[in-house]
This record gives structure tokens, C-alpha cells and sequence, in this order.
């Protein structure tokens, strides 16, 4: 039986975002991986950046839209800011 300190603890939102942010940097390290051996094999594998490239030769407003709405995301999760800083 877990006792209400425990209880507590798990509810925290630090350790699920930490949980997460270790699952997205993993994610992106298995990423760079596959690009890295995509672009030493070409004949097997298509790298990630062929699937950018053909996006942004079809709609290149919707590529620019899309780049900047995931780095402002990247950049706000990523970077908040410190406790205890007044804004």
C-alpha cells in the first residue's frame, strides 16, 4: 500500500517533466542515428531531411510555418524559465 507521502511525490510535475524531456532526447538520439545511417546507405534507407526537402519543395510557406511553430515550441519547453525569477 503506498502511503500519502509517495502518493504525493508521484503527482509531482517535475519528475513527469524530466520523464519527458528524457524521452524526447532519447527520441531525437535514435532519430540522429537513423539519419546518420540512411545517409551512409543511400540505396536502403531515406533519410528524415529527403522528407523536408520534398515538403519544402511542394509548399514552401507551409515548410517556413511549420519550422518556426515547432522552434518557438522546442525553444519555450525547452528553456523556461528559473524558479524563483521575477519576470
Amino acid at each position: 500500500m503506498i502511503d500519502p507521502v509517495q502518493k504525493r511525490r508521484l503527482r509531482r510535475p517535475v519528475i513527469w517533466v524530466q520523464a519527458g524531456l528524457v524521452l524526447f532526447l532519447l527520441l531525437g538520439a535514435v532519430l540522429l542515428g537513423y539519419e546518420t545511417i540512411a545517409l551512409g546507405d543511400t540505396s536502403v534507407h531515406a533519410p528524415i531531411t529527403y522528407y523536408i526537402r520534398c515538403s519544402f519543395a511542394v509548399a514552401k510557406p507551409a515548410t517556413y510555418l511549420g519550422a518556426i511553430v515547432m522552434s518557438f515550441i522546442l525553444g519555450h519547453w525547452l528553456w523556461s524559465p528559473r524558479r524563483g525569477a521575477k519576470s
